[in-house]
């Protein structure tokens, strides 16, 4: 299990060994796929943008994942709001690694050689 992020006991984000990303929030475990979880994130950061500027109607925000639905206090949504917010941010920060780590494993073979400080051998494609 890889922690993404977290704000105990609010909301934590972390992905599993299967790849799938799981946010807790209190005592619901909502399993989520990567392009589930993006999806279900711009939901709430709408809905945090609405309480922050004084335009959410009520004090409670009901969020839905496929057929599981919280409702949750506007304070606790703010938390999570930003535990989502910086799982994205995470995310995306592992993805742009992995991405130049698998440049430079291709571009390995393509150095060249040298046998002594003098004699280079020569680079062919």
């Amino acid at each position: 299990m890889k922690h993404i992020s977290s704000k105990s006991p609010t909301c934590t984000v972390y992905k599993c060994e299967q790849g799938g990303l799981h946010l807790v929030i209190r005592d619901a475990n909502i399993s989520l796929s990567e392009s589930e979880f993006y999806s279900a994130n711009e939901q709430i950061q709408q809905a945090s943008r609405m309480i922050d500027n004084g335009t959410w109607p009520g004090q409670y925000v009901k969020l839905s994942f496929c057929k599981v639905s919280l409702v949750v206090d506007k304070d606790d949504l703010s938390i999570i709001a930003k535990v989502t917010k910086r799982a994205e941010e995470v995310m995306e920060h592992r993805k742009r690694d992995e991405k130049s780590v698998d440049i430079n494993k291709a571009k390995k073979g393509n150095t060249l050689p040298i046998v002594d400080k003098k004699d280079f051998k020569e680079f062919l494609n």
